[in-house]
């Protein structure tokens, strides 16, 4: 059974085999049938809205079958790590609920990560946004940082930030040389 690192869904916005645009077939083809769906949509046969594997949860839209969403906010692993289910098995890396956003910059760092730091006051977030697409967001409260709350890929997101195709390469290698575009990358390495 393969195991999805997490750091290669940052690095590349695939989760293991699986892409923003694929549809829920390939999810249950690749990770089996799903720990949970929603009952409306059994109902109705349709695609499922929300397919979840333990803390990874994949947002489909109904009416075309299609992934837009890929989401971990829960982190009931040991040491508060996201843990998949079934055929889904994920290696964290170093993601963990709470996790400061300076601790985990450094490990950005670290692994030749760029990203660009964007702040949402008005919500008590900030967000790390990778080339990639991924975002992490950091919980915020007036001037008391709480830490990591969530890990999240979505087709809405800006066009600056989304990394069209790998060209067959494996998601380690995309990152050195698929920058995103605009923004102010903090540590060492600037997007152009």
């Amino acid at each position: 059974m393969p195991i999805v690192s997490l750091r290669d869904f940052l690095g590349c916005g695939r989760f293991g085999f699986i892409s923003l645009g694929v549809d829920h077939r390939a999810i249950e083809n690749t990770f089996g049938q799903p720990e949970n769906g929603d009952a409306d949509s059994v109902k109705r046969r349709r695609a499922p809205a929300i397919m979840k594997y333990g803390d990874v949860e994949f947002h489909v839209e109904p009416d075309t079958g299609l992934t837009w969403l890929i989401h971990i906010d829960r982190f009931s692993g040991p040491g508060r790590v996201p843990v998949g289910w079934g055929g889904c098995q994920i290696d964290p890396w170093v993601i963990k609920e709470g996790m400061p956003r300076a601790e985990f910059e450094q490990e950005l760092e670290r692994a030749a990560l760029p990203y660009v730091l964007e702040l949402k006051p008005k919500i008590d977030q900030e967000r790390l946004v990778l080339p990639s697409g991924v975002e992490v967001g950091f919980t915020i409260d007036k001037d008391e940082p709480h830490g990591l709350e969530f890990v999240s890929f979505c087709q809405l997101l800006p066009k600056q930030y989304v990394v069209v195709g790998t060209r067959g390469r494996s998601c380690s290698e995309v990152h050195e040389d698929q920058p995103a575009r605009g923004g102010v990358v903090r540590g060492d390495r600037k997007i152009p």
